[in-house]
């Protein structure tokens, strides 16, 4: 694609990053005022009355084993699986979670599940605007009879949370799940259809049995912008979904936020010279995961909103007084050996002069698929339901599938970092009418190098200049490309450091304009191991006609 222009000087761009290279040895995991942390982790899949679930186990055991590797013992944490996950047990669970919380601790929450909104009880309905509450499904939840008990409300788990404050325990309460809403852009058809995290069918007027648990008015009326021991990220706004995402080198969908989450806790252990994490950091790191994930298709919630409150420290890495007792970790899978490809009206043999540099092989299964390539009409579909390019014929097929390995590579690189780069109206699907503006904010003195992959996998560098430093002084970059065809997906790439980095702006105009997607990975992850404080965000630009 040919939409983006090179630019001769930058302004600012924003980066943040929650740890930085080296793993000290026995750290633990502590609240910011120095206490215990104790997890309640819910993970379900199965469900006897609603859709099941792929990614949502693997979610609270990724969390679960970030834990212990930050030095948490097996008996401060507490998992909700799949069956067990009932909601006299959630109930109890909290409760103690509650009663063995001392001030200075933090409690840990996450659900992975459904979630669903109804109509509110008679009982707080004067507090909820719409008349609509929101709830946790839990696994044995049905529409009718005593199933229907088998939930947790939103104001149940505000009550909770109200006293785990007042208390003055600090609160980290991750939900992946969503009630409602949309995705930002459709999805088409072709692709393997998403799961989605939440249950549209309510049951009727006075069906439900759930009897909630007893609070007062007080609780009934509070909001997490009143507890300002809690920091709430929620899998979704009230207009989008929680899809479960197709992730690189992961055996199931996951859900974007568990993911982000507890990449957040592992590099707390790597913290090295800023062992403490601030609220507006997890905030910052999950936002921009979210976005990278799912190309800019889920958006999270966070709360409080208030930016004064990003300040807050919420956990820190200290030097365990006992080593840490050996923690059994199962090994990373390996990196994928190829880029998978389904063949829509077409064979594998459609696909024989199709010669990328990144490796690739056919599969007849669409939902491990990679990209869908559309034989009949030149489309290329990737495995969120996006066209990510048009018109492409077998023998430039190849640039699409190193592009693709460039992507994944570059996801794997960025765990560790976050360089807040986005698009201004968010992951909408962009036409010649719109005027789509990418932006990052928050760095002064900093060294920046932006370049985009384009759908051909041909490099496209924008900034800096062949001579420029990339040194920016004011708090924001921005750029406003134009939308003309070919249509599909842009993906423009920044990296920031706090020195210049000549060496890569000069690797990006030598291989300008030339199709070397695959071959970027390798070229940052060197930059990377050569400059700490390097830092890569990544986001997604899609059109159409």
């Amino acid at each position: 694609m040919r939409r983006f222009t090179s630019l001769p000087a930058l302004v600012a761009a924003s980066v943040l990053m929650l740890g930085a290279a080296g793993t000290a040895a026995a750290l633990q995991l502590k609240s910011a005022q120095g206490g215990q942390v104790r997890a309640l982790l819910v993970g379900i899949n199965d469900y006897i009355s609603v859709t099941r679930l792929d990614g949502a186990m693997a979610d609270m055991e990724d969390i679960h084993q970030a834990l212990l590797k930050a030095g948490i013992s097996e008996d401060k944490i507490k998992r909700l699986a799949n069956k067990d996950a009932t909601r006299a047990a959630f109930v109890g669970e909290m409760e103690k979670l509650l009663a063995d919380s001392a001030p200075g601790d933090l409690a840990i929450i996450t659900f992975a599940g459904h979630g669903m909104r109804v109509p509110a009880p008679e009982i707080w309905k004067k507090y909820e605007p719409d008349g609509q509450s929101e709830e946790f499904v839990l696994a044995n939840y049905q529409m009718t009879g005593a199933g229907t008990k088998e939930g947790v409300m939103n104001k149940e788990m505000k009550a909770w949370l109200s006293r785990l404050d007042a208390k003055g325990v600090d609160v980290i309460f991750v939900a992946d799940t969503c009630h409602g809403g949309g995705l930002a852009r459709s999805v088409n058809p072709v692709a393997a259809p998403l799961t989605l995290r939440e249950t549209r069918a309510v049951p009727k007027p006075g069906e439900s049995q759930l009897v909630p648990i007893a609070m007062s008015e007080k609780e009934k009326a509070t909001t997490v912008e009143d507890m300002p021991h809690v920091s709430f990220l929620a899998g979704a706004k009230r207009e989008n979904v929680v899809p479960e995402w197709v992730m690189p080198n992961q055996p199931t969908r996951r859900g974007a936020l568990s993911f982000a989450f507890a990449r957040a806790i592992e590099n707390s252990i790597d913290a090295g010279a800023a062992p403490v994490s601030t609220r507006g950091a997890l905030f910052q790191y999950a936002l921009q995961k979210v976005s990278e994930t799912s190309k800019g298709q889920q958006v999270i919630d966070i709360l409080p909103r208030d930016p004064k409150a990003r300040s807050t420290p919420l956990f820190r890495m200290v030097d365990a007084t006992v080593p840490l007792p050996a923690v059994s970790v199962p090994d990373a899978p390996p990196p994928a050996a190829s880029i998978k490809i389904f063949v829509l009206n077409g064979t594998a043999a459609t696909l024989a002069a199709v010669k990328p540099i990144a490796a690739f092989s056919t599969t007849a299964n669409k939902a491990e698929a990679d990209l869908i390539y559309d034989a009949g009409s030149g489309n290329i579909i990737n495995n969120q339901g996006d066209k990510v390019a048009e018109h492409v014929t077998p023998a430039n097929l190849g640039g699409t599938i190193d592009r693709t390995f460039a992507l994944n590579g570059i996801d794997k690189l960025s765990l560790k970092t976050a360089l807040a780069i986005s698009l201004r109206a968010g992951g909408k699907l962009y036409t010649p009418r719109d005027t789509p503006v990418i932006e990052a904010s928050g760095l002064n003195n900093q060294f920046l190098v932006v370049f985009n992959i384009a759908s051909d996998g041909q490099v496209q560098m924008l900034t800096p200049s062949v001579s420029g430093s990339g040194k920016v002084e004011s708090d924001s970059w921005s750029y406003q490309p134009s939308v003309r065809g070919p249509f599909g997906e842009d993906h423009v790439i920044g990296v920031a450091s706090p020195v210049a980095l000549s060496d890569l702006v000069e690797w990006l105009w030598s291989h300008n304009e030339q199709p070397v997607a695959a071959l970027v990975p390798k070229k940052l992850a060197e930059v990377i191991a050569a400059t700490p404080g390097a830092r890569i965000g990544s986001v997604g630009l899609f059109t159409s006609p």
